[in-house]
Order: C-alpha cells, then sequence, then structure tokens
C-alpha cells in the first residue's frame, strides 16, 4: 500500500494506515507530499485521514483521494489546548519571587488526544523564564464535551505566557515596580535554577531584555501612555520566555541520516524528518556540504520515504535542527573520512604526486569544495567527481548512516525534578498597540522579536519563522477563536473564524542573538515555537498599558476589551 500525503510525520502516518489494514508496516509505503505549513494540525489529522484512504483503497481497488473542504477541516481537525491558570507567589519587598504556586487545567476535549504529554512540558515551564526557588505546581487533563485538544505551534507555552506575563506584572504593580524591573530581578541566568530543578548554561536572556527594552524605547513609553486619557490610545508590552529545545525527558529522542555520493560526485541526502516548510530540507543540505565538503549546490535533499530511511521520530517540538540534524553532520563526517580514504586508495595522492615527496595517508588530505588537496601542495587537486567515478568501479563505499542518540534527559517524573530538557532557547517580545476604547478594536501597530539562535545557521530562514511566527501569535491574541456549543464547532469557515491578513501585519523588528551552545548542530538553537509563544502575552500587555483593563480571556476581542466579557 502506496500513500502520497501532507503528512507532518510520514512514520507516524504509516503506522494509522498499517493498524487499519492490519498489515504489517513494510507493506505500507508512506511518500511525503509538499507541506506549506502544519505547526501540528497535519499530525494525527493527516494520519486519520490517510487511514481511511487506505482502507477504501483496499476495498474498491481503486485508487482514493480525499480532499477536505474548509468547514469538514475545521470541524474535525484538533484545536489547541485551552487551559484556566490560578497563580499565588510569594515575594520580598525588593521584588525577587521567592514561592510560586501554579494551578493548571487544560481542556482535553473529547479524547486524551496529546494530554497527557501537553501537561508535562506544561508542568516544567510552569513559572516561566524566572529563576523561583520554591515552586508548586499542579497540572490536570480534564475531559469535555468538544472537539479533541491536540498539537499547535508552541505546545502549551503560548497559553502558559498569556497568564504568566501578565501575573508577573501585577506583582511588580503592586510593589510599585516596573516590568521591566521585575523581569531584571527574577529572569533566567547563567546558573539559575529552573522549575525542574536544573541547573541552565548559555541563558542570554537578561541582554534580550535590556537590548529590546533599549531599543524599543519601552521605558519612557509605557510611563508616557498611561497617562493617555483619549479615545484611541496607545500601549506598549513586553514578554519573555524560555523554551525546552527537542523532546527532552518526555521520551526518547533520536533521528538517523543517510548520505550517497554518484559517479559524478553530486550527493542525495535523506532524513526521517520531514520537510514541513519550514526550511528544514535546506539547512540539511547546508549542513551536510560543510560537514562532508562540497558545494551545497552538490546535494539534493530526498523527500521523506518510510521505504528509504528509519523512523527517526516525529518532526515536532522544533527538534529537527537541534536534534534531526546531529545525524547529518556525523555522517557527512564521516563520508568525509571515507572518501578521503578512498581517494588515498586509488593511489592519487603517491609520493611525487603534485612535488610531495612521500606518499599522503587520508589524514594528511582535505576535502574541500568538491576538491582533494594536500594544504601543503594545493596546486595538486583531484576532483570528487573522478574519486567517485573510479572508486565505484573498484567496489569502494561511497555511502554513509549515522544515528545519533543525545545524552538522556534524566527526570524523576513523579516529582518533575531533574534535567528536563538538553538546551533552552529564550526570546523577548515588545509589541505596541492601538486600541480604540469606543469600540475595543486593537490594532497591532509594531512588534519587535528577539531571539537567542544559538548559531545561526540560516539567518534567513530564520527571521522567515518569526516573521510567520509574529503574525500567527498576534492572530491568538487578537481575533482567532474556536467557538463550540453542545459539543460542535459554530466557527466552521474563515467569515465566522478570522485569521490575520496583510492588511492586519504589523511593522516587525527582528533581532537575531547567536550563543554557541553545545548541544545543537553546530551549536544551533530551536526557533520555530519562540518565535510565536510570547506575541498574544506581549499584546495583552500592551492593551492593559493602554486601558487599565487586564485580559482574562484571550484573545483581546472587541467584546473582552471593551466589556471584559463574552458575548457568547
Amino acid at each position: 500500500m502506496t500513500v502520497h500525503a501532507s503528512a507532518q510525520n510520514p512514520f507516524f502516518t504509516r503506522r494509522y494506515v498499517a493498524d487499519i489494514l492490519q498489515i504489517p508496516l513494510n507493506r505500507v509505503r508512506l511518500i511525503q507530499e509538499t507541506l506549506g505549513g502544519t505547526f501540528g494540525g497535519k499530525e494525527e489529522g493527516a494520519g486519520l485521514l490517510a487511514a481511511r484512504c487506505a482502507y477504501l483503497c483496499r476495498l474498491l481497488h481503486r485508487p482514493v483521494k480525499m480532499v477536505f473542504t474548509r468547514e469538514e477541516s475545521l470541524l474535525e481537525s484538533s484545536k489547541r489546548h485551552p487551559f484556566q491558570f490560578t497563580y499565588k507567589a510569594g515575594v520580598k519587598r525588593d521584588g525577587r519571587i521567592v514561592a510560586w504556586k501554579a494551578t493548571q487545567i487544560d481542556n482535553s476535549g473529547a479524547y486524551n488526544n496529546q494530554t497527557q504529554f501537553m501537561n508535562w512540558r506544561a508542568t516544567a515551564h510552569c513559572a516561566g523564564a524566572y529563576s523561583i526557588p520554591n515552586i508548586e505546581a499542579e497540572t490536570f487533563g480534564v475531559f469535555t464535551n468538544n472537539i479533541h485538544s491536540g498539537a499547535f505551534r508552541g505546545y502549551s507555552s503560548p497559553e502558559l505566557l498569556f497568564a504568566q506575563e501578565q501575573f508577573i506584572e501585577e506583582i511588580g504593580e503592586e510593589l510599585g515596580l516596573s516590568p521591566l524591573e521585575m523581569r531584571r530581578i527574577n529572569c533566567l541566568k547563567n546558573g539559575s535554577i529552573v522549575a525542574t530543578g536544573a541547573e541552565v548554561e548559555h541563558v542570554i536572556l537578561p541582554e534580550l531584555i535590556d537590548f529590546t527594552a533599549k531599543q524599543t524605547g519601552y521605558e519612557r513609553k509605557h510611563a508616557e501612555n498611561r497617562a493617555q486619557h483619549g479615545v484611541l490610545r496607545r500601549g506598549v508590552g513586553m514578554a519573555i520566555s524560555h523554551r525546552g529545545c527537542g523532546y527532552g525527558a518526555e521520551s526518547p529522542d533520536a533521528a538517523g541520516a543517510f548520505l550517497i555520493v554518484n559517479e559524478d560526485g553530486s550527493v542525495l541526502l535523506h532524513s526521517g524528518l520531514a520537510e514541513n516548510g519550514q526550511g528544514l530540507k535546506t539547512v540539511y543540505c547546508q549542513i551536510a556540504a560543510e560537514a562532508l565538503g562540497v558545494p551545497f549546490e552538490s546535494i539534493q535533499f530526498y523527500g521523506t520515504d518510510t521505504h528509504c530511511i528509519p523512523d527517526c521520530g516525529m518532526t515536532v517540538a522544533s527538534r529537527g535542527t537541534v536534534m534531526g540534524a546531529q545525524p547529518v553532520r556525523r555522517a557527512g563526517e564521516k563520508l568525509n573520512r571515507i572518501l578521503r580514504e578512498n581517494a588515498v586508495g586509488l593511489d592519487l595522492f603517491t609520493a611525487g604526486k603534485g612535488g610531495a615527496p612521500r606518499d599522503r595517508t587520508a589524514d594528511d588530505i582535505v576535502l574541500l569544495d568538491s576538491f582533494f588537496f594536500d594544504p601543503d601542495y594545493p596546486d595538486y587537486r583531484v576532483s570528487l567527481a573522478e574519486v567517485a567515478g573510479t572508486a565505484l568501479w573498484r567496489g569502494m563505499c561511497l555511502s554513509a548512516y549515522e544515528w545519533f542518540t543525545p545524552p538522556p534527559c534524566l527526570q524523576d517524573h513523579a516529582t518533575q525534578q531533574g534535567k528536563a530538557f538538553p538546551t533552552y532557547s529564550y526570546a523577548c517580545v515588545v509589541a505596541e498597540v492601538e486600541v480604540d476604547t469606543s469600540t475595543g478594536e486593537v490594532s497591532v501597530l509594531r512588534v519587535t522579536s528577539s531571539h537567542d539562535t544559538g548559531t545561526a545557521i540560516n539567518p534567513a530562514l530564520i527571521q522567515g519563522q518569526v516573521y510567520g511566527g509574529v503574525v500567527m501569535g498576534q492572530g491568538y491574541g487578537t481575533m482567532e477563536e474556536v467557538v463550540t456549543k453542545n459539543g460542535l464547532v459554530k466557527t466552521q469557515n474563515l467569515d465566522e473564524y478570522l485569521i490575520p491578513t496583510a492588511m492586519d501585519m504589523p511593522e516587525i523588528h527582528i533581532n537575531l542573538f547567536e550563543c554557541d551552545d553545545p548541544a545543537g548542530t553546530y551549536g544551533a538553537k530551536s526557533v520555530g515555537e519562540p518565535a510565536t509563544e510570547c506575541v498574544a502575552a506581549a499584546i495583552a500587555n500592551a492593551v492593559y498599558n493602554a486601558t487599565g483593563r487586564r485580559i482574562r480571556h484571550n484573545p483581546a476581542s472587541l467584546e473582552n476589551v471593551l466589556l471584559g466579557k463574552k458575548l457568547w
């Protein structure tokens, strides 16, 4: 059974098909088709759709194609987990938070789809990006008569930050401290202890906060805005975050990659992680080119095919570059060594070649830009195509496979204490809004988004992630809302479920801060989900700065801002 699917997780989808047909996995081939984005929406949903197609295909002995209408998609697809938060804090007069209690209730919908994993991550991040010595947290998943909740970009962080970042500012207001002072005093720093009891390193959050505040004039604007009295009022809000990279202690995190050199010197790259529109194939080709020693243009990423590469886990948790690219680098380095040994074994670097007085070993030569040479005698070069073409007919190896398993993150799941993640990404966002106090309309004017990227392997792609993440966060914070009644989704099309358009897009400023972190591939960190998670929280704080009204229920819609309550 061959299935072509716009699936975020091809191996996960293959398992669905095999289960419904009751056949072994080796009789199901899943070929991933082009995706323009998924954000969690094509995770289990694509698997369910593929399983139905496969069942009908076997029943009818005909090819079957299924495409949802917009209404069908909004009716059936999983939705972001709604949360209800209650916080208490113990604070010193100087602003230091010394105790924190969080009660987090997660609406699972009618089924336990991903709630246990969602709640594990929500508990690990229960105190936000702050260093607090005493923390108590309880997180509950509850069943309700609603559409099932599932994965959505941020995986609990946007919900958590919406509440946490407003609560931090309320604490400061009680103490007479500015929001900026509260964050400077309590934010995570090198050597801080996070909620799970682990020490964190490679933390540049204080620098992100200071730079973003200075760049935006945050303190001055925040003070000036409180003196406004007109109908149209400006507000500025800040939010900060830390996000655990990869699966962490949630489950084993491993991946593999396969590189093949053809006889003309071109290279094929296979990976079990999927290109979902985020630029994964471009970054993987960059990493493979760097490790192997060939030009970027020489490498072709072969789309994910479950018959060509082992299961490498799901393309989720912003793990694509941090974890999934590790075996790409290692396979490239391994193949580089194999090819240098081949070049020596073919007697291309014996004494006299290029003027060298002795035979060279694999350690004496390098492969760079698809040419082999001895750095001491650089004028003599042999092309990769020559070596590969000759090696093929001599029966020499021209491929390498690598599997990468990182050091385990060990955590006591009974107490949630231990190392939850290999490392964290950090972000600081400042949003500037204008609120029409006569209607409750919130216009997002400007968003400044600063991110800890580790090593920025492809800055253009990272910026693209952040631009999209800001607008997605804007929608979550100002207009997007699924309305259900008696268990049925009422918002069944884009005339009812509102999303931002190009006309709503704010001015966006992006700051990328590099901080080499050994946990990631070439020092890279996650950015796909951090790009979204702070935005709604910053907007909510900006609305308060403009109006003096706290948004207790996301989003900051007309009725929420004007009346402080829902109309339905």
